[in-house]
């Protein structure tokens, strides 16, 4: 797999489309659309662990720098003004703008405040999120302290779509603490974070949050191929049952003549 992954500020907000929301059990998903890409991957630094949530949508909830929020609060802007533009296209009805704003629940919940929470990356019961320290050596969320700072890698994935309510949803899966840990390795897994905030992270990202739905579309393909292979399979049949009986009635043939 192959994602870009932009720092935040690279990113044109006014760039940041969404694709036709999706039913996905009890709600709809509509997934964020940049270059043509269905994931949208920004590297962020300076940011401040305040708290983990483990519960069955885990979240963690940090302090951003000011530089962030800015471009947060104008992801908002966007997010409310393409719902606005397909609401009928997507619901079907044309919703009255200001019950739109009503529903929309902000990334940045106040104004004077720099606090977020963030959807934890998550497959099934399995946190997907890894951590590493400042060597790059990979550690539980637990090995976190309260005001840790850290760079780490967010998916700005989508919208979630309730009967009452719409919600960006912004989801990490990636974390590198600045300092040292003394909790022994779990792993040798790769950190793809690097000190230079400035850098463009290409080619090396593994725990994409649409790891599900990717091997999803990978089931399909070798469904797909081995749908083919069975047509093959069938196409040769019929034309070897067509040989035969083509040869059935040419000996019949001939034993009419005799």
């Amino acid at each position: 797999m192959n994602e870009d992954i932009f720092n935040y500020s690279e990113i044109n907000v006014s760039d940041v489309h969404f694709d036709m929301p999706q039913k996905k059990k009890n709600f709809y998903y509509s997934l964020v659309n940049y270059n043509k890409k269905n994931n949208l991957l920004c590297h962020v630094a300076n940011v401040q662990f305040i708290e983990y949530k483990e519960e069955s949508i885990p979240t963690i909830k940090v302090i951003i720098d000011n530089k962030f929020k800015k471009f947060l609060e104008l992801l908002d802007k966007q997010c409310e003004s393409i719902i606005n533009k397909n609401k009928q296209k997507w619901f079907n009805k044309d919703i009255p703008k200001e019950i739109i704003t009503k529903m929309y629940n902000k990334i940045i919940k106040e104004p004077d405040e720099n606090n977020i929470e963030i959807r934890v990356a998550k497959l099934n019961d399995t946190i997907i999120c890894k951590i590493f320290d400042m060597e790059k050596i990979r550690i539980n969320m637990s090995d976190i302290n309260m005001n840790d700072k850290f760079a780490c890698i967010i998916n700005l994935k989508g919208i979630i779509i309730n009967k009452k309510s719409l919600k960006y949803d912004l989801c990490i899966n990636q974390i590198k603490l600045n300092r040292e840990s003394i909790p022994k390795p779990i792993s040798s897994d790769k950190c793809i974070i690097n000190d230079d905030e400035e850098e463009k992270y290409s080619d090396e990202y593994i725990d994409n949050i649409d790891i599900e739905e990717s091997y999803i579309k990978d089931k399909i393909k070798i469904l797909y191929s081995q749908k083919m292979e069975d047509i093959e399979m069938i196409n040769q049949l019929n034309t070897r049952i067509k040989n035969i009986e083509e040869e059935i009635k040419l000996l019949k043939y001939k034993i009419n003549i005799n």
